[in-house]
């Protein structure tokens, strides 16, 4: 007696344990990993046709043009995979025993001891010795062409057909035939395609390409190239560095060393951006238009404010809160967590998975209701939302391959807290993209399945998942309980707004009366529910005293005209009600026919306010040359009579010439900023640095101002900001705000006191610009009709200079806004502009 093997188990295998084409290939390119190569291709080719001897096993390969002629032991094969490499190769021992020896793995006696390869000190990926068989997955002949530099070439044919039933393992033929490698390396070549078609057509290839991008580490290259080239087309694996990184608001890095799980969050301020369709805020907080909110109480100070309000949350306590010293970041959150009192609060026996490092990354998509502008400059493409979709999920990797398949993206459980009362603001699962990394052989008692498709559910599985929920917790615990903080904090800034009577502009007064007819639309659709209800329980009522009690018809006609009563007051409140609602939601139509003519407007009189802007700096102008025209005038009188009456006076002479330079200089100066106003110029682009101009502004500014007594500070950061808009109206911008502030500030001197001391201040940080001054103030009674049209504080005041301000910025998609602040006299006095829409 012996024990034999039918070879049709071999083909089992492959098959039940490579359960995709692109983990078959996977398997393969671990194969060139582990033997040390820098580099491993795969190319795919479904034009490539291969005659093949079923006999002998030759396999000649021939162009898509060639005439090709077959014997009766003859085939044509269609189609051909390969993965080939610069690696260590194989000699007939080794082939013998790795590739021709089911289940028996060299690889396996390595990892045993931890060892590592030696070229490029790597730890070993494959053990079970099953790896070689995901090659049946793929097609159905296999040749292997290695040389290991050191004996002659290998080469041989398998073809997977011969593993059929009544055939046993020991009778399978291999062919040997002669290698074409003649370098060290290895290349694995499948011919005759099990699914062509899968690998033909742009979505296709779309989909193998997202597929690997996902298996083969997308986050970080560790020296190993793989290359994809599909019908001799190059095709460029997916990597998250391709852009997603400008679309991601929260990012979340995680490191396990044994002893604990060491957590650490960061938070873009676009994550607060409100959203009514989230349902935040009620009635009170829709009274602003989301961006308009933020911009307002959240972004003008750069989130400081906010940032102390989340310091001082209870239900934020655990954490260490802190603004981040990376520029792109608002604030950072952390916090350690030992494993030892992890385990106190789990009941189930758990082992700790090994070390691991982690991040993830919470991705804006076009959709979302979030200004993309406020996040990033780039458009959310179709690349990257293809991207996008193909890494989506938190990958396990070890090393640069990925554990299993990306079909379950939500293996940590993130819909679990959205769809809970308490997740509103957690993570989503199909927003979120990141990685959970095992380096070296970190991570080796986390037990793959056999199929690779998953893990083996033991108590080191156990205490992993124990850490993902924790990871997970950490996240969303903080991301909802600072957007509830921050909901209350921008409540209460409304609350004050309204107690000191803000006024709103006409474009926001109109927006208030659209929100109004919205929810009264509603509204409607509710309040007749109700009546459909309510009469529903008066009709159940009527029926079950009607069943249930034995009553005489007096009283049954009794309770019938009540009932009956109840139901026609309830139609006739609903009637009432339904009238007022129709009214309400009818003034939208109207509110839009605003909104539509506003805009109208707004196209036609771009000119107009343009050249009104020009006409209002000449003004001003042409009122502060006078008098220093005046001034010259009078000194070239005096060294005229001084050249006639020949007693020139040189010291008086050169006083008077002095003079005559520096009003010259003056009105030079102020002509400068006129210059870029003229409509030749002012419709020119320029790309220039905020800082800089600003400081030309101020320096042409400076003489000016310092006869006047008024004095100028410029507070800069680090953080400079490159715009491109035309640079008269940047220049617009400024003059009149500066001539606003002016007027302003002496006037306050000549009321006050002659020993106050005038002042201009502008802080700048990246795109966002304060501007302010020590003067009284935006009356309160004004608010934010400040920037409408013939508005003014001032008696005999044009009411344009802000009005034009507010409109040249948002031909630059900029934004001005008064910010909450106010000054000794409780009056508003702060202008935040936001020029991130014009940002290069």
């Amino acid at each position: 007696m012996e024990l034999k093997i039918d070879a049709h188990v071999v083909r089992q295998l492959g098959e039940e344990l490579i359960t995709g084409h692109e983990q078959a290939i996977l398997e393969l390119v671990k194969n060139s990993y582990d033997a040390d190569s820098k580099w491993c291709k795969i190319s795919i080719d479904t034009e490539c046709k291969a005659k093949y001897n079923m006999t002998t096993g030759s396999l000649e390969e021939f162009g898509l043009e060639d005439l090709i002629e077959l014997s009766e032991d003859e085939e044509l094969l269609s189609g051909k995979i390969s993965v080939s490499d610069a690696g260590d190769g194989m000699d007939v021992e080794q082939i013998n025993k790795g590739w021709l020896t089911i289940s028996f793995s060299e690889k396996r006696t390595l990892k045993t001891k931890n060892l590592k390869t030696k070229k490029h000190d790597r730890s070993i990926q494959g053990d079970k010795g099953l790896g070689r068989l995901s090659a049946m997955r793929l097609g159905n002949v296999l040749r292997i062409n290695t040389n290991n530099g050191t004996s002659n070439p290998v080469g041989l044919i398998i073809d997977w057909r011969e593993f059929a039933h009544g055939t046993t393992l020991d009778k399978v033929p291999v062919h040997e035939v002669q290698p074409k490698y003649r370098t060290p390396g290895t290349e694995i070549a499948i011919f005759g395609l099990s699914d062509s078609h899968r690998w033909i057509g742009l979505e296709s290839i779309q989909k193998v390409k997202a597929h690997l991008s996902s298996l083969i580490n997308p986050f970080f290259n560790g020296g190993f190239r793989v290359s994809l080239n599909i019908n001799g087309v190059d095709q460029d694996l997916d990597t998250f560095e391709k852009g997603l990184q400008d679309f991601v608001n929260v990012e979340s890095d995680f490191t396990f060393d044994g002893e604990g799980l060491s957590a650490i969050g960061f938070v873009k301020l676009p994550f607060f951006l409100p959203n009514v369709a989230e349902g935040e805020g009620g009635d009170s907080s829709g009274q602003l238009s989301n961006l308009n909110r933020y911009r307002r109480y959240v972004k003008y100070d750069g989130g400081e404010k906010l940032l102390r309000v989340l310091k001082e949350t209870n239900s934020l306590k655990g954490y260490d809160i802190r603004r981040s010293n990376k520029p792109e970041w608002f604030l950072e959150f952390s916090k350690k967590f030992l494993w030892s009192e992890l385990l106190t609060s789990f009941r189930e026996e758990v082992a700790p998975p090994g070390n691991f490092e982690s991040k993830w990354y919470n991705i804006v998509k076009r959709g979302v209701p979030l200004s993309s502008q406020e996040l990033t400059k780039r458009q959310y493409t179709p690349e990257l939302k293809t991207i996008s979709e193909s890494l989506v999920g938190v990958g396990i990797y070890k090393n640069e391959f990925r554990v299993g398949h990306n079909s379950n993206t939500d293996w940590i459980g993130f819909s679990k807290d959205t769809t809970s009362g308490k997740g509103f603001y957690s993570l989503r699962p199909n927003n979120v993209i990141g990685y959970i990394s095992f380096q070296n052989y970190e991570g080796e008692t986390l037990k793959e399945t056999s199929d690779r498709q998953g893990f083996v559910e033991d108590n080191v599985y156990s205490g992993f998942k124990l850490l993902t929920d924790t990871m997970k917790s950490f996240v969303n615990d903080f991301l909802n309980n600072s957007r509830r903080a921050h909901n209350l904090y921008v409540k209460k800034c409304i609350t004050e707004e309204e107690m000191n009577g803000i006024q709103y502009s006409a474009v926001e007064s109109v927006e208030l009366i659209n929100n109004l007819s919205n929810k009264a639309k509603v509204q409607k659709g509710k309040a007749l529910e109700s009546k459909n209800n309510f009469i529903q329980m008066a009709n159940e009522l009527q029926s079950y005293v009607g069943d249930k009690f034995n009553l005489d018809s007096n009283v049954s006609r009794d309770i019938e005209f009540y009932i009956d009563r109840i139901k026609e007051e309830i139609e006739k409140e609903r009637q009432e009600q339904d009238a007022i609602l129709q009214q309400v939601e009818n003034i939208n139509f109207n509110a839009q026919q605003v909104l539509d003519e506003l805009e109208r407007y707004q196209e036609r009189s771009e000119d107009l306010f343009d050249s009104a802007a020009v006409g209002l700096s000449a003004e001003s102008l042409a009122h502060d040359i006078n008098p220093i025209l005046t001034d010259m005038l009078s000194a070239l009188n005096f060294i005229n009579k001084m050249v006639r009456s020949n007693q020139i006076n040189k010291v008086e002479a050169v006083k008077k010439i002095r003079l005559l330079k520096s009003s010259l200089s003056l009105i030079s100066k102020e002509i400068s900023i006129i210059n870029p106003m003229l409509r030749s110029k002012r419709l020119q682009h320029y790309e220039f640095s905020i800082k800089d101009e600003i400081s030309s502004f101020i320096e042409m500014k400076h003489d000016r101002l310092e006869s006047k007594g008024v004095s100028v500070k410029f507070y800069k950061t680090n953080v400079d900001a490159k715009i491109k808009m035309p640079l008269g109206k940047f220049m617009q911008v400024f003059d009149n705000l500066f001539r606003n502030s002016e007027f302003w500030t002496l006037s306050y001197k000549e009321k006050i006191d002659d020993s106050f001391i005038p002042q201009i201040s502008i802080e700048q940080n990246g795109a966002a610009v304060t501007f302010y001054d020590n003067g009284p103030g935006i009356r309160s009674d004004l608010g934010n009709t400040i920037f409408d049209m013939f508005v003014s504080g001032r008696s005999g005041g044009h009411g344009l200079g802000l009005y034009i301000v507010k409109n040249i910025l948002e031909q630059s998609k900029s934004t001005i806004d008064v910010i909450p602040e106010r000054n000794e006299l409780g009056n508003n006095y702060k202008f935040y502009i936001d020029f991130t829409g014009a940002e290069v």
